[in-house]
């Protein structure tokens, strides 16, 4: 209850027994009350509430996959709260979570987020919207000044749910951007430069 106090600017006192309820519906799953705290500057506690109630059967598909990783008795509801705040990601957002779906759990510097959007065809700032499309629904964390991570269940269901195409297309971005970046190896002091690129390469 406290983690979705801090996720909105004001709780009314009248909405903290619902507001328990909704937390018992994701079974107090960390990622999940973080999610809804975010989903919750666009959306009342009772239509967040009617949303996990609509499952759909790709949600429920992946909450029996993913079932040993989800809240015990809450698996669907955590998988219709995923899917349906990865589906309120505009484009940019959508391709900087796809490319974390086939990057290394580690945190993705915003050097090869930048770096894949231009082999993309889309200018820097349509990097910096994305990064910033996903933080704001909490799908994605700024870890420091320079990177970003993505929960593994968030990438798992965007590789779950996202058409393989447009995964494939932002995974061959990856391929083109780590090329030009690799074809400077021959210079050793550029070595220590790499090592991101070597880490999700």
């Amino acid at each position: 209850l406290e983690l979705l106090r801090a996720c909105v600017k004001e709780l009314p006192e009248r909405d903290t027994v619902v507001a328990r309820q909704l937390l018992e519906d994701v079974g107090h799953h960390a990622l999940a009350c973080e999610v809804l705290g975010a989903r919750l500057a666009t959306a009342s506690i009772e239509e967040l509430r009617q949303q996990l109630a609509d499952k759909k059967r790709d949600a429920l598909a992946f909450a029996a996959e993913f079932a040993n990783e989800l809240p015990h008795g809450q698996q669907a509801n955590v998988s219709v709260l995923l899917f349906t705040s990865i589906e309120m990601v505009a484009d940019d957002g959508r391709d900087f979570l796809r490319l974390a779906s086939v990057l290394s759990a580690e945190p993705i510097p915003g050097q090869i987020v930048r770096g894949v959007f231009e082999k993309l065809g889309r200018a820097g700032h349509h990097a910096d919207l994305g990064l910033d499309q996903a933080q704001k629904l909490s799908l994605a964390r700024k870890t420091d000044a320079y990177t970003w991570s993505v929960h593994a269940l968030v990438a798992r269901a965007v590789r779950f749910r996202d058409e393989q195409s447009c995964i494939l297309a932002v995974l061959e971005a990856f391929i083109a951007y780590l090329a030009t970046r690799l074809s400077i190896v021959g210079d050793i002091r550029e070595h220590k430069g790499l090592r991101h690129e070597v880490v999700h390469g």
